[in-house]
């Protein structure tokens, strides 16, 4: 007797499985309804949302663009005779250059601007160069 109820069972129990089995696969792209009293009204699925924005990378290539910036105003300030004796230290940030140092004329600390000035890039230069008679 027990047979007799054991294989309808085991039937029955297969086909639920194979049915709740066969449902295909959602498209994400696809739009769904609402349900609810009232017409249905079509909804869009939900979007991804963006990746965020890493502002590290940028950092990294400002470092790289002020060190770019700081060699080209060494280079050209190195292009000029009367700077090749002269010790003086550039350093840029944000297209800012800043220049230390000592000179002995007034007209070589202003002439240290304006070629820094002419440099590309360069927003602005912060002469920071002392005035010391040799």
């Amino acid at each position: 007797m027990k047979t007799a109820y054991t294989l309808p069972a085991a039937a029955m129990a297969a086909l639920l499985l194979v049915t709740g089995c066969n449902k295909p696969a959602e498209d994400p792209n696809k739009t769904t309804t609402s349900s609810g009293p009232g017409p249905t009204v079509p909804t869009p699925a939900p979007e991804a949302s963006p990746p965020p924005r890493v502002e590290a990378a940028n950092t990294v290539g400002e470092a790289v663009t002020d060190a770019t910036l700081t060699t080209k105003v060494k280079a050209a300030l190195a292009d000029d005779v009367s700077f090749k004796t002269l010790k003086l230290d550039v350093d840029s940030k944000d297209g800012v250059v800043t220049i230390t140092g000592t000179v002995p004329t007034a007209d070589q600390r202003l002439s240290i601007t304006k070629v820094a000035e002419q440099v590309q890039g360069v927003k602005s230069v912060d002469n920071r160069v002392e005035i010391k008679p040799s």
